[in-house]
């Protein structure tokens, strides 16, 4: 019984969840500011552009590829009511082999960081983020404080 268990257990890990929930961060940033950090990362290497549109502020990218299965990520952008930018991720795929609503959000907000303080520090703090984020998250975030503090207000924040 323990064995069976056990598999049963690891498939239903790394199973697909199709009800997972949309992931959103808010940017102090306008959108505009936000839609052109995410189209930028949407032309990126980590992803293929399935649609756009510039109007709506809505894009969908597909993440993957055939070795690890090929998943549809869809990004929208709405304005908050203190001038900053909500944007929010749906994506079906919620497993433990990838994060990609997570992953998306904080390459749009490493592509934000440089156009504020220039890409060498943006590469770093993605880096500091993706190497070691449950250990080192805070001193990420103060990283990023120490950046913020010195271009001025408006770094984007959880």
């Amino acid at each position: 019984m323990g064995p069976r268990f056990a598999i049963f257990f690891c498939v239903l890990l790394v199973t697909p969840s199709f009800a997972s929930k949309p992931r959103a961060k808010t940017f102090s940033l306008p959108c505009d500011a936000v839609w052109t950090a995410s189209v930028a990362v949407a032309k990126g290497k980590e992803y293929r552009i399935v649609s756009i549109s510039k109007e709506d502020q809505v894009l969908s990218v597909a993440a993957g590829g055939w070795v690890s299965g090929e998943r549809i990520l869809s990004l929208s952008l709405s304005a908050t009511p203190q001038g900053g930018c909500t944007a929010v991720v749906q994506s079906r795929f919620s497993g433990l082999a990838h994060s990609d609503a997570p992953d998306l959000l904080m390459r749009i907000e490493a592509q934000t960081l440089a156009t504020k303080v220039g890409k060498d520090f943006a590469d770093e703090w993605m880096k500091c983020m993706t190497d070691r984020p449950l250990i080192a998250r805070a001193r990420c975030n103060q990283v990023l404080a120490s950046a913020d503090g010195a271009v001025g207000a408006g770094a984007p924040r959880d």
